[in-house]
């Protein structure tokens, strides 16, 4: 029988505006009995509905939300709706050889990253449910991108904290050990195997675009990680 999460009085008010973690402290009581890691569904004290989430007892963060129609189930037709949804908005804004296809909570899929270099994708699972889930993601990534290779950069220290081990390795395709990519006109050699994060600064792209009025000639760079700012 499914989780079903009873919030104490009072603990709503958060999760009903939109926040999708469900805390530890906050629950009143849980009924049903499944695996860690499953789809619980979350209630006020007085039963009205809340939203689903997965659930893992071994966190501090108990449940993480992501769905909120109560007839809404995690099927491989929400996850792909889902990062597809999440990749049109980033093209929509001109993003195209290297950028972030899904940002967790942001794009309503709590504790996933996925990452998009050239024809290569990387991703990161950070909680114990969206772990679970791993196949139908890399099906539909698989679906939607049709890469070349996806590899998992789950070497995190936040894992531990849902009671997983660090994880890295090729899960679709083939990765080579370096991957280049175009970023402000700019061909740039990428290490998603080895290099920070899954390999490269996404979020610093317009920075490093913005550094071309004030930088000049020859310029001595001397925390450059992957040379993005030089």
């Amino acid at each position: 029988m499914p989780y079903t999460v009873y919030l104490k009085k009072g603990e709503e008010k958060r999760v009903l505006q939109g926040h999708s973690w469900v805390y530890a402290n906050e629950v009143a009581r849980i009924e049903g009995k499944d695996k860690n890691g499953s789809l619980a569904t979350v209630r006020t004290h007085d039963g009205k509905f809340v939203g689903k989430g997965y659930i893992n007892h071994l966190s501090k963060i108990l449940v993480r939300i992501f769905i909120r129609d109560e007839n809404q189930t995690d099927d491989e037709n929400l996850y792909a709706e889902r990062i597809k949804t999440a990749n049109d908005c980033r093209t929509s804004l001109g993003y195209d050889d290297c950028y972030r296809v899904v940002f967790a909570e942001a794009d309503n899929l709590p504790a996933l990253i996925v990452d998009k270099y050239s024809d290569y994708l990387v991703c990161q699972f950070l909680s114990l449910g969206i772990d679970k889930q791993k196949d139908k993601i890399v099906d539909c990534l698989a679906g939607i991108f049709n890469p070349k290779g996806i590899y998992e950069r789950s070497d995190v220290a936040v894992r531990s904290k849902e009671g997983l081990d660090e994880r890295t390795g090729v899960i679709y395709g083939e990765v080579p050990d370096k991957i280049v990519v175009t970023e402000n006109g700019l061909r740039m050699s990428v290490d998603v195997k080895n290099g920070q994060k899954t390999g490269y600064f996404l979020d610093q792209k317009e920075n490093r675009f913005a550094t071309r009025r004030y930088a000049k000639g020859r310029v001595l760079d001397c925390f450059c990680n992957s040379g993005g700012f030089s």
